[in-house]
Parts: C-alpha cells; structure tokens; sequence
C-alpha cells in the first residue's frame, strides 16, 4: 500500500531500509538548485532548512552513525538538520498539481557514477505519514549536464527476477511482491557498482530541462 505512493512520477523503484551513501560519497552542486521540468513534471531542488543542534539531536545522529555506518533521519522535524550537505526535491505530476511528494535528497558519487537517495520529507501529521509513506530510502541513478538533469531507474520486474533466482547475493526481504534491501550503505554501494552499469537492468532515462 505504501510503496506506490513513495514512487509518484518515478516509473519504478528500488527502495532500502538503509541509505546508499556514507559520509565520504557525498557530494554537493549548488548549481542543481531550481525547478527542472519534463514532458510529465517537474523536479523542484531547494536548498535543506538548518538549525542549531541540540544536544539531545547530536546525540541521536552520532547514535544512528555508530549504528548504521550513515544516517537514515527518522522524525527530525521540518526545519531539517542534516550531517551533510542535501537538498529538498519536490516531484510534482503535471496533470494534477496536488500529487506532489518531497524527499529529503542527497547526490551520492559511487565509483564513477551519480545516485540521488531520496527519503520522504518529514511531515507535520504521522497519522499522514503512517496513511501513505513507510520510511525507507529509495535510489536512482543520476546526472548533471549543462542544464539538464537526468534520473534513471532500475528495472524493477528484471532486478526482482535476479533477486528471486538468487543471482543478486545481498541482504533484502520481499514485501507484497517489493523487494526491500536490508544491506548496510556500504554493501549497496558494491551492488551499484556492479549493476548500474549493466543496460539490461535500467529504464530509458528521464532527462529534465532547467525551466528556473
């Protein structure tokens, strides 16, 4: 029930209880920051809201560190605080301006190549939330060119394929049919390695054009 509502616009999926980047793989470009637009949406980047830590926050974060080996920001509330530079994307469906989603977004370099990893953006009602969003990352491929942004994903129906004969060996659970990956961020990062580089497990590419 909740997976289709985390992928609006994005034609499919892979989603992760835990992020797909560490500390050292993330990278920032301010010049990413504006309203992107394609023939069904638009990507809309801003820029994270940030506030004084608290002690009680820090400690939470440096837990979920030590933890996890990254950070998965649970309820960290609106005026977001992040360890590292991130972004605001809103995804907004052209033919009905009210299906929006907003993800708190993080540009991830592993080997040679681009990720975003998005995870939903806090919102003010958990009853909302628990109506419509289950906390788990999901990713994509990514690039920045000139000025055109270009999301690329998985091949959902080929990677589940491989993950039910077994040929993709890394942790994950299957949920009504969706596959969730349970492997820590540094894991991931060589399973991306090896199969965002394989065209037969990728979508045709989104590509989006500056509007602002």
């Amino acid at each position: 029930l909740f997976l289709p509502a985390l992928c609006l616009i994005m034609t499919s999926c892979v989603y992760s209880l835990f992020p797909i980047y560490t500390e050292e793989t993330v990278r920032y470009i301010p010049e990413i920051m504006g309203t992107w637009e394609t023939s069904d949406g638009y990507a809309i980047f801003e820029p994270t809201m940030k506030k004084e830590s608290t002690t009680a926050k820090s400690d939470e974060l440096n837990e979920n560190k030590k933890n996890s080996g990254s950070l998965g920001f649970g309820d960290l509330g609106n005026d977001l605080e992040t360890p590292f530079q991130s972004y605001r994307l809103t995804m907004v469906d052209k033919r009905d301006s009210t299906e929006k989603f907003t993800f708190l977004t993080h540009l991830v370099e592993i080997g040679d190549e681009m990720f975003v990893d998005l995870y939903a953006w806090p919102v003010e009602s958990e009853e909302k939330r628990a109506a419509n969003l289950f906390p788990v990352h999901s990713f994509m491929k990514f690039k920045f060119e000139n000025d055109t942004i270009t999301f690329t994903n998985f091949n959902l129906s080929k990677l589940k394929d491989l993950f039910k004969s077994n040929l993709i060996r890394i942790r994950h659970e299957m949920v009504e049919e969706e596959v969730i990956i349970t492997a820590q961020p540094k894991e991931i990062q060589k399973f991306l390695e090896t199969y965002s580089k394989d065209p037969s497990v990728l979508e045709t590419p989104n590509v989006y054009s500056r509007v602002i």
